[in-house]
């Protein structure tokens, strides 16, 4: 035997029984819906009650089952999916971050120095001392050299 036969095989065995589960949780489900109960305290009631409860959670149960089978059968076709959609953002990325670089100035020390000393010097917020010229805070009251007011 090939394994690589035998592994689309099997996945394809995993559609149709997943396939007949749905269908059986659905018929089940429409069964117990239809299902009449008799009113309560009435004979027959509690297992016509139990019945119709029955059916449904056996139909929902196979609903569960079918999603757990169905994952599982299209896993490869999912796997496909995610790699051709990682490859195309990859190609994206790629004509993106080398429009940037291209278009990007050359970042040097000499300009990251220049740069420092700007930001350094605008976040100085200083004034200078009206009696002897001292370089103070624009908020202070009294200069710190002469002490005198502001």
């Amino acid at each position: 035997m090939d394994i690589k036969n035998e592994k689309p095989r099997i996945f394809k065995i995993l559609k149709i029984i997943g396939y007949c589960l749905l269908g059986l949780g659905i018929i089940l489900i429409i069964i117990g819906i239809c299902t009449k109960v008799p009113e309560i305290g009435k004979e027959g009631w509690y297992e016509a009650n139990s019945t119709k409860n029955s059916f449904i959670f056996g139909g929902i149960g196979c609903l569960v089952f079918t999603i757990l089978i169905l994952s599982a059968a299209y896993k490869p076709e999912i796997a496909k999916f995610n790699a051709k959609t990682t490859k195309y953002i990859q190609k994206e990325t790629k004509e993106d971050l080398k429009e940037i670089a291209s278009n990007t100035a050359d970042i040097t020390s000499e300009a990251i120095t220049k740069t420092t000393k700007a930001i350094k010097k605008g976040l100085e917020d200083k004034v200078f001392c009206k009696h002897c010229g001292e370089s103070i805070d624009s908020d202070s009251k009294f200069c710190n050299k002469c002490g005198k007011e502001q």
